[in-house]
């Protein structure tokens, strides 16, 4: 069972402003947690990212070790009239303040279609043995 995770570190993402250049690229900074549902939602020229979940499990085993994989899922809502392409990048920090892992992803053919709600999973790969010693995660969320 995941639990939902307190919404209280929100940034305020400088691309809200109507008249910004950036409006089409949005960026969210929290705590990174585990197994639990961390709420966004920010607002992208009108897609909008609801939550993030960070998982590990065990995919592949061999007789000299157990290959860990790890993910996140990101789930959006195209809130606009016209379909969506966005692409994600999500980036880990320790407490030193160290980049310990990195996924990124989105989609190039299939968009996200008026009113429609989709989820994306990024890989975090190969960067990943540090990524439970996470803090702090930024994520960025730019439309083609």
């Amino acid at each position: 069972i995941l639990e939902v995770a307190p919404k209280d570190s929100f940034i305020k993402n400088p691309a809200d402003e109507k008249t910004s250049p950036l409006k089409s690229l949005g960026h969210t900074k929290l705590p990174f947690l585990w197994d639990k549902i961390i709420r966004i939602e920010n607002e992208v020229d009108g897609l909008i990212v609801n939550h993030v979940v960070f998982t590990q499990k065990n995919s592949l085993f061999n007789m000299k070790s157990t290959e860990i994989k790890v993910i996140a899922n990101i789930q959006v809502t195209n809130a606009s009239s016209i379909q969506k392409y966005p692409s994600f990048s999500i980036a880990v920090f320790n407490e030193e303040g160290s980049l310990v892992g990195v996924a990124s992803g989105g989609t190039w053919i299939k968009g996200v279609k008026p009113k429609e709600t989709m989820t994306f999973t990024l890989s975090f790969e190969p960067m990943k043995e540090r990524i439970p010693f996470g803090t702090l995660f930024h994520v960025s969320v730019e439309l083609k």
